[in-house]
């Protein structure tokens, strides 16, 4: 299985940042809330509804996105043998 890193310079993600204060969960102005694939449109939020901190491992995207095969270091050291 081919894996890329998330900060490869081949790959494209970016930070969805609070625009609009309070967004009633705790995110304010200028402060990062998501990542989202800049090629599928799949997002996902930091910081999830359970307090459980989310990574690039969690975006679910597309079936046909290119990047369906990035993932973290840490992904890739704990799940990949």
């Amino acid at each position: 299985m081919s894996l890329r890193s998330f900060s490869d310079p081949d790959t494209e993600f970016e930070l969805l940042i609070s625009e609009a204060g309070d967004r009633g969960d705790g995110h304010q102005v200028g402060e990062p809330y998501g990542i989202r694939c800049v090629y599928c449109g799949a997002t996902i939020e930091i910081d999830g509804p359970d307090g459980h901190q989310t990574a690039i491992d969690d975006l679910p995207h597309a079936t046909t996105c290119p990047q369906r095969d990035v993932v973290s270091q840490y992904y890739r050291d704990r799940f990949v043998r």
